[in-house]
């Protein structure tokens, strides 16, 4: 019998697919649905980097929409190998999808600060209720981080960060995920030796790495006093 002190706890069916870590569960098999932002300076890999989290997702995607600001054939071709469901050049509203398909929504080198108010709404609303209520994971692949608002910024559970010829902006965002000042500089400088090389921040519920290289390789936060 519920004691009447605790608090009840109640079934969400629009939650029932929501995914878990496991033991056996690879690194790059992030749990559905999760809110990724890929942060780097052209040609660093954040399209490679995407697609490996659609690639490793076990179960796979049934739908895969990719929002593109260049929706060209070359745009197109880009995103081909994932099998893409969709590629728009605007934003979809979310009430057109179901919550019985798993998917996938790829928002690529959307400037959303530029963004006409209603379309900013719109973004804010799938990474908040789109994500969690309508069986949708989201990524968003962005240059610049300044241009990333401050709510997606705290919805998103996985950051994957490149080096920049401007640190300081980057140091400043990392700041406000939560690394220590001057931090993500010191990680980059001591782990990535190559261009391609990325810190990924896990911060999704139980991860079994919270701070990657690459993302297989764990690595350790240390104390910069």
């Amino acid at each position: 019998m519920q004691k009447q002190n605790t608090l009840h706890v109640f079934s969400n069916s629009d939650k029932k697919w929501h995914e878990k870590w496991s033991k056996r569960r690879n690194l790059c098999n992030i749990p559905h649905p999760f809110r990724a932002l890929i942060i780097g300076v052209p040609n660093c890999g954040k399209t490679s980097t995407a697609k490996n989290l659609v690639v490793f997702q076990d179960p796979p995607f049934e739908e895969i929409i990719i929002v593109h600001v260049d929706h060209s054939e070359n745009g197109s071709n880009e995103w081909a190998d994932c099998d893409p469901t969709e590629i728009l050049d605007d934003i979809p509203g979310f009430d057109l999808y179901d919550k019985d398909t798993k998917r996938l929504l790829i928002f690529e080198d959307v400037w959303i600060t530029k963004l006409n108010i209603e379309r900013q709404k719109l973004i804010d609303r799938w990474w908040g209720y789109g994500s969690t209520h309508k069986n949708t994971s989201i990524i968003l692949c962005q240059q610049n981080p300044g241009s990333i608002p401050t709510t997606i910024r705290q919805m998103a559970n996985l950051y994957i960060l490149w080096k920049r010829p401007d640190m300081r902006s980057l140091n400043d965002y990392a700041s406000r995920m939560g690394l220590e000042n001057g931090e993500i500089k010191k990680l980059m400088d001591k782990h990535c030796k190559e261009v391609h090389d990325s810190i990924w921040l896990d911060r999704t519920d139980k991860t079994p790495a919270p701070l990657r290289l690459n993302c297989f390789e764990k690595i350790q936060r240390e104390c910069l006093s």
